[in-house]
C-alpha cells in the first residue's frame, strides 16, 4: 500500500485527515500482510483450484468439494480481516463501503481464484 501513490492519493482526496489516518493504518498492515505468507497460499489455491467429487471409490455419490489449503487459508485470512463483514456491521461510518474497495483493491492479487466468490458473497448481502 505504501508504494501504491495512486490509491493513497486518491483516499486523500476523498477522505478528511484523521480519515485518511485511519485507514493508511488499516491499509498498510493489510498490505504488509497479502505481499507475504498469504501470497503463497495464492499460488497453492490457483494450482489445486476447487474440485466436485462426485462419487467415491465404490460408485456411490457424495458430492464433495475438495479444497486445497490454501483455499482454506484465504477464506481464514479475509474472514479475520474483515474483508467484507466490516461493511455491514451495525456501527459502520459514511466511508466504511470505500474502505472495504480499498481492501480488496490489495488482497485481490494475492487472492488466488478466492476473489471470485468472495464479490459474489458480497453482491449477494449488498442487495
Amino acid at each position: 500500500f505504501l508504494e501504491d501513490y495512486a490509491l493513497q492519493d486518491y483516499l486523500k482526496c476523498l477522505l478528511q485527515k484523521e480519515e485518511y489516518n485511519h485507514f493508511l493504518e488499516i491499509l498498510s498492515d493489510l498490505g504488509d500482510k497479502v505481499v507475504g505468507k498469504l501470497q503463497e497460499y495464492a499460488n497453492q489455491a490457483e494450482n489445486n483450484p476447487p474440485k466436485l467429487v462426485q462419487f467415491n471409490a465404490w460408485g456411490q455419490r457424495m458430492d464433495k468439494i475438495e479444497l486445497s489449503e490454501g483455499w482454506n487459508k484465504q477464506a481464514e485470512f479475509v474472514a479475520n480481516e474483515g474483508i467484507l463483514t466490516h461493511t455491514y456491521k451495525n456501527t459502520i461510518h459514511k466511508h466504511q463501503r470505500l474502505l472495504q474497495f480499498a481492501k480488496i483493491y490489495l488482497y485481490s492479487p494475492s487472492a488466488g481464484l478466492y476473489g471470485c466468490p468472495l464479490g459474489m458473497t458480497d453482491g449477494a448481502a449488498f442487495t
